[in-house]
């Protein structure tokens, strides 16, 4: 369009600027009869004729062409600097965040535990427990066999649990865990210093560890349930809301790891392709 209303002819471009009024009536004459109907705008042509023929044309026109062009910008994901241990320490935290459901499951249990030992029992169970201990020795731990129902291989199975040991242990994991989620606190910030390596291999050992310890507190609860006496009932303690926390930590904190393996593996096949992080 704008070729079709300037070259009109008779315009001289030595005279085109001094001459401009007598050039503007001209191009707006020859732009009627090219785009009957179209608005005509004369501040528009007095830019060409500065552009085209004016002492500093090929100024104007750079400075035109330089606000045109597009400035190539960085976008997608080889772009984002994406941080793996902020992902790892994140998916940690949520991990962590079972600590208060595990100390207070481990306390029930306990007081579950006193309840059962406190109970009558018959002649049959006392000389059981008499030729056990005869057995096992004075310092024998307090072990009680539980049944879990597992997973892969869709069959129930039966595991000795020393119940002071293994409480002990939860308390220990959940006064850790409780130090991770403390961002004042010193396990926190040797956490942040972690390299992502370490923080990977943390996570992954203590989802496993997490696991077992969830079993094992659901077999225990389980097992009390059915081993307390009609009327000791009423003073048993559940954890079914504990156990239902600790599940969804467990499972919020395995989200997160998939999230990171998959933006983990995302970032090197970009690397191989040659748009890895810089």
């Amino acid at each position: 369009m704008r070729l079709g209303i300037t070259e009109t002819r008779g315009i001289v471009p030595e005279r085109a600027v001094s001459g401009r009024e007598d050039v503007l009536r001209q191009i707006r004459k020859r732009f009627a009869a090219e785009f009957p109907g179209k608005p005509f705008y004369p501040e528009l042509i007095h830019e060409i004729i500065d552009e085209d023929h004016g002492p500093n044309g090929g100024e104007l026109r750079n400075a035109v062409l330089a606000k045109l062009t597009v400035k190539e910008t960085k976008s997608g994901p080889a772009s984002q600097q994406v941080s793996f241990s902020a992902m790892l320490l994140d998916a940690i935290r949520s991990l962590a965040a079972a600590s208060r459901y595990l100390e207070e499951a481990s306390q029930k249990l306990s007081d579950n535990n006193i309840l059962l030992q406190s109970r009558k029992m018959s002649l049959f169970e006392r000389l059981k427990k008499w030729l056990g201990g005869m057995h096992l020795g004075k310092n024998s731990a307090l072990t009680y066999e539980v049944e879990y129902f597992d997973i892969t291989t869709s069959s129930s199975k039966r595991e000795p649990i020393p119940f002071e040991a293994f409480i002990e242990d939860v308390r220990k994991h959940a006064r850790m865990y409780g130090g991770i989620m403390s961002k004042a606190g010193t396990l926190y910030r040797k956490m942040e210093m972690a390299g992502e390596s370490q923080l990977d291999a943390f996570l992954g050992k203590h989802m496993e560890e997490l696991n077992v310890m969830f079993r094992r507190l659901e077999a225990l609860d389980a097992f009390f349930k059915r081993s307390v006496d009609n009327d000791q009932r009423p003073s048993l303690r559940g954890i079914k809301i504990e156990l239902t926390a600790i599940k969804n930590n467990m499972v919020k904190a395995n989200q997160k790891k998939h999230e990171y393996s998959s933006r983990k593996e995302e970032a090197e096949q970009l690397k191989k392709l040659g748009f890895g992080q810089t």
